[in-house]
């Protein structure tokens, strides 16, 4: 347990005052219906609807009761706390689908999400006073401290739209054969993404961008191999980075390939390179020209034997 004694007449210091359990408890209860629809519109035609409520308890840091004592001169005390009483993230879903199977191994899919989100965390401060262990009347009072810790204070909508698709060659005779192509893309939306122009804004969704992916792949006999297109638009890492500022990461394209071969029912040997084109993170921060980190980490290849047993 931490007190406070005095090291000077305008500074105090932490000290251990002797050992001491601190605990503390917080319940809650929620209902977590779940519920799906499939229809089969045609034996070629899918539908289906999916409704339900989901729980993502605060990570485990943000919950801890314990504080830590930071600045101690008076004028300028601050502390950093977890949370115990924060709730967990709670969010009702939608999600249709419609989907065609147009052959054996050939289909097209598209979908809208909906979810709406409670008790998202946002940094909050509160003012708390700490007992002096040897006060000597030389203040009036306990001193007060600025204690920084997270809260559950916004709530947020998200929705948007995926579409998918795959078409292989096999109907086509010969060298074509094997070959086949998927792609797939998801657009996505929220009321809350930051306004770049209002330096006030405290809260934002970060991880929110729009991603494509396009594969090409051949897969026949004893050979598989793949070329991925993927690519993310620049989206939100952090609200409050350095300084109180945002940091974006810029939107980003990799081809990652694979080829491999099956020995035998047991055994495969594979080649795998990941960035080969050698695309570079780029991170920035509330404008684009505002540069924070370039990282070239380069391509990376894995030669490797797997068996099973």
């Amino acid at each position: 347990m931490q007190d406070l004694t005095f090291a000077a007449a305008d500074l105090y210091t932490p000290v251990l005052s002797g050992e001491e359990e601190v605990s503390q408890t917080n319940k809650y209860n929620y209902f977590l219906p779940s519920t799906n629809f499939k229809l089969n519109i045609t034996d070629e035609l899918v539908g289906r609807v999916a409704l339900s409520k989901t729980m993502t308890r605060p990570p485990l840091g943000s919950l801890s009761p314990r504080t830590t004592i930071g600045a101690t001169r008076p004028g300028n005390l601050s502390a950093n706390s977890g949370n115990p009483d924060l709730r967990p993230f709670v969010a009702d879903n939608l999600d249709v689908t419609l989907e065609w199977y147009y052959s054996e191994s050939g289909y097209l899919t598209a979908g809208y999400f909906k979810k709406d989100v409670e008790n998202f965390l946002v940094s909050t401060v509160e003012n708390r006073s700490f007992p002096i262990a040897d006060s000597q009347d030389l203040f009036e009072g306990d001193p007060v401290f600025e204690v920084s810790l997270v809260d559950n204070a916004e709530e947020a909508t998200v929705d948007g739209i995926e579409l998918g698709a795959q078409y292989t060659f096999d109907s086509l005779p010969g060298f074509w054969s094997g070959f086949g192509v998927t792609a797939n893309a998801t657009m996505v939306d929220s009321n809350a993404e930051l306004d770049v122009g209002d330096t006030t804004q405290t809260f934002a969704l970060v991880g929110l961008g729009d991603t494509y992916n396009f594969i090409a792949f051949y897969d026949k006999g004893p050979y598989q191999a793949r070329v991925a297109w993927n690519r993310r638009d620049r989206f939100l890492q952090t609200a409050r980075g350095f300084g109180g500022e945002p940091t974006y990461v810029a939107e980003y394209d990799q081809v990652d390939v694979r080829f491999s071969y099956n020995i035998n029912d047991d055994m495969q040997v594979f080649l795998e390179g990941i960035n080969v084109t050698d695309e570079k993170t780029r991170k920035e921060g509330r404008y684009s020209n505002q540069i924070l980190l370039l990282e070239e980490t380069g391509p990376r290849y894995t030669l490797g034997l797997t068996a099973s047993f």
